[in-house]
């Protein structure tokens, strides 16, 4: 059950220095099954780069991927597919604003050990999403209308948060650059996931200090989440599990 850990980075220069004191903190170091965690720097613009070069030697997992310019959130990920698709058994995808606790990856090792095919970060439950009252919105009303056409039996379709069995990838083409990668995804791969898990999280707000995140709902991205999320609907399998 041995993992990666991937987090792609965009100009987080200010946040940078929170993001490696809470990984160094934190379990993964410890984790003998958590083999790297990798910093994907997106083309940043800013002193990204120069800080990660700087810092990676403080731990041996630490690896540093960069494109030369900026090509998205879902290169990012693509890169650290790529990066690790013989090297580990499982990707975990999380966050550089460290609005996804660390912490929780705890709980996606269960599952790991388990053979789980996917597992989703879920935000939907008795912890609330602790961000901005218009994102809530639209993404509480994104994951109903994805269990309706998805039905992958998850509750949190639209979350970043998650680990892959990374034999999956070798089954399908990723195309998609920007966030809307976690949708094609999950519609690519929904005919070859046999088994499916989530573990409750939670989002909480990006802080002020860090800057805006590259995130946005532009029309061009929301259109995107309906196309998978609808096209997903004609896609059935019957053997997928939920295991809890």
């Amino acid at each position: 059950m041995d993992y990666s850990v991937a987090i792609p980075i965009f100009n987080e220069e200010k946040n940078l220095g929170n993001l490696y004191s809470s990984i160094l903190r934190s379990h993964l170091i410890r984790d003998k099954f958590c083999r790297n965690i990798i910093l994907i720097d997106d083309g940043s613009t800013d002193n990204s780069r120069i800080y990660i070069k700087k810092n990676n030697f403080k731990s041996k997992k630490f690896i540093m991927l960069f494109h030369k310019k900026n090509l998205g959130y879902g290169a990012a990920l693509k890169t650290a597919i790529k990066f690790n698709k013989k090297r580990v058994k499982y990707i975990v995808f999380i966050d550089s604003d460290l609005t996804n606790p660390i912490i929780d990856i705890k709980k996606i090792n269960p599952f790991m050990k388990k053979n789980i095919d996917f597992i989703q970060g879920n935000r939907y439950n008795k912890q609330s999403l602790n961000i901005e009252y218009n994102r809530k919105i639209i993404g509480i009303f994104g994951n109903y209308l994805s269990r309706f056409f998805m039905n992958m039996m998850i509750t949190d379709y639209t979350s970043g948060f998650r680990a892959v069995k990374l034999s999956l990838y070798s089954k399908i083409k990723l195309n998609e650059n920007d966030f809307s990668i976690i949708m094609e995804e999950k519609y690519k791969l929904k005919k070859y996931i046999k088994t499916i898990s989530e573990f409750p999280t939670k989002l909480s707000s990006r802080n002020n200090k860090i800057g805006q995140s590259s995130f946005n709902y532009s029309l061009n991205l929301i259109l995107k989440y309906l196309f998978y999320c609808i096209s997903s609907f004609l896609i059935k399998n019957k053997n997928l599990q939920k295991i809890d």
